[in-house]
């Protein structure tokens, strides 16, 4: 489900600027803490946000959880991280539209589990780099932002030393004309 975070990265369009760079979007980071929203992203858009993030908590890029609750746009961060036990391949990515016009982005990508128990992915999760305050208009510096977090109708257990395939779309429905 698409977050609040996504939307405050639409709102703050308006206040893009050059210059010194301050934020004004109420944002929520992936540590839970609540800052504002500066108009430019690192990496614009984020340069590892098609590498899976399994073994690293700080960077940018798809998450994988084994939570299982509702996702809510109030999501700022996966329930139960994954972040140790697999393995990536690079993910594939592909984009287009479809026949309404919404763009969407598909990642795939194989995972390989590397313990001797099976791993269940339950939930994935989009993560941007982002500028952003601790006070509004402040002086902002380098965080994550939760853009989307989408719980798995289906979860893909991963066995004991075996591999599973993912794919994981984003897409944005567009108003219609």
């Amino acid at each position: 489900m698409i977050t609040k975070n996504f939307k405050a990265t639409i709102a703050w369009i308006l206040q893009r600027k050059s210059g010194t760079i301050y934020g004004y979007t109420p944002i929520k980071t992936t540590s839970g803490t609540n800052k504002y929203l500066a108009s430019n992203f690192i990496g614009y858009p984020s340069t590892t946000q098609n590498t899976l993030q399994i073994n690293s908590l700080a960077n940018s890029g798809i998450w994988l959880g084994s939570g299982n609750n509702a996702a809510s746009e109030d999501d700022y961060a996966l329930q139960t991280r994954i972040t140790t036990g697999l393995a990536s391949t690079t993910p594939t990515q592909t984009q287009g539209v479809d026949l309404d016009g919404n763009p969407w982005t598909t990642f795939l990508f194989t995972l390989t589990n590397t313990t001797a128990n099976p791993i269940t992915v339950s939930e994935i999760g989009y993560v941007q780099n982002i500028y952003a305050a601790t006070t509004i208009g402040g002086s902002c510096s380098s965080d994550l932002a939760l853009m989307d977090r989408t719980v798995l109708s289906n979860p893909v257990t991963i066995p004991a030393n075996g591999s599973a395939a993912i794919e994981y779309t984003l897409k944005t429905i567009m108003p219609s004309s």
